[in-house]
């Protein structure tokens, strides 16, 4: 009887055990996040997610042999700079060139002195003029997240205040045909009606309709291209343009070497049109480089930054800055 009684206490808790082990294992299943409930969480999305699937990080898009293959060349010309398989996400770009329509609506920059005594390196993120880095997603509308992006640090320099403004509303509320496979800057949606923030049409990744409900609480006043003549305005007078006014949109021709960027400073030419719109937050003349800033996420460059040559792949061309005198300006 002893025996017996041993051997159902034994039994009943190898059974018990079962029973549990397949109770964690079905709630375990249960509860797995999808890919669509972790997009809130992901790091690599800052922007807050919607649910639009374009915003998930994918294969990247560098191949192990190419990757290879360019750090051979990179070795071989010397260059300046790291590659990675860094392209945990989509990187897209969609800046197209509307040739003379662009310049007969441009407007042309007013004269101003340039400053003979331009420091040797500046950088506006060191002084709390530049917002966060932020990520696109699978929608080339680089021209909106520029627009944005030196508007945003417009009202941090001239108010101290951070405000995440909505690159959505560019892309769903323009009339220009511009949204997730081409655009241009769109500066004038932003002197009239003017921006809104990104708490009333979040960022999206796609082309959705037109919000119309949000209230446009800040305008810039006006807005010009740097030496708007020229195809790429001399370094000074960009190294000006920020001092003065801020960072400055401007734009760069994007190949794979670009894509793969991890660090150091980027310095192999690609010569062609651009086709990306960045932001310029500053410059170092010991490096003859340019800090650019990107639209393509944190775990892109270095933490979503590039330092890239003096001319090196086009970068300055059509730059452009706005103005901005104030909140109370924005409501007159």
């Amino acid at each position: 009887m002893k025996n017996n009684h041993q051997m159902g206490l034994r039994w009943l808790l190898s059974f018990g055990l079962i029973f549990i082990t397949i109770l964690v294992f079905s709630f375990a299943m249960f509860n797995k996040p999808t890919t669509a409930n972790n997009l809130a969480n992901c790091e690599s999305c800052n922007k807050k997610a919607t649910g639009n699937l374009d915003l998930v990080p994918k294969e990247p898009e560098i191949s192990v042999v190419e990757l290879e293959e360019m750090r051979t060349e990179i070795y071989k010309n010397k260059y300046t700079f790291t590659v990675s398989q860094n392209a945990t996400e989509y990187h897209r770009y969609g800046l197209n060139y509307y040739g003379d329509q662009v310049y007969k609506t441009a407007p042309e920059a007013p004269e101003y002195k340039l400053d003979p005594d331009l420091p040797a390196k500046f950088d506006w993120r060191e002084k709390n003029g530049v917002s966060p880095v932020k990520n696109q997603g699978n929608c080339a509308s680089c021209w909106a997240f520029s627009t944005v992006g030196i508007m945003e640090s417009a009202i941090l320099i001239k108010e101290r205040k951070r405000v995440d403004l909505s690159e959505q509303y560019l892309i769903s509320c323009n009339t220009s045909g511009w949204g997730c496979k081409k655009g241009w800057w769109a500066h004038g949606y932003h002197i009239n009606p003017g921006a809104i923030m990104e708490r009333c049409f979040p960022y999206q990744a796609a082309e959705v309709p037109c919000k119309s409900n949000c209230p446009h609480r800040y305008k810039i006043d006006s807005w010009f291209f740097i030496n708007s003549k020229d195809s790429i305005p001399y370094v000074e007078s960009i190294q000006g343009a920020i001092l003065k006014y801020g960072p400055i949109a401007a734009s760069v021709a994007v190949d794979k070497y670009f894509i793969a960027y991890s660090g150091g400073v980027f310095n192999r030419n690609y010569e062609a049109v651009p086709n990306h719109a960045v932001i310029l937050v500053g410059w170092d003349d010991t490096q003859n480089c340019w800090i650019l800033k990107n639209s393509w996420g944190t775990s892109w460059g270095e933490s979503g930054y590039m330092r890239i040559g003096y001319n090196i792949s086009m970068v300055g061309c059509w730059a452009n800055y706005v103005v901005y005198k104030g909140e109370s300006s924005s409501n007159r």
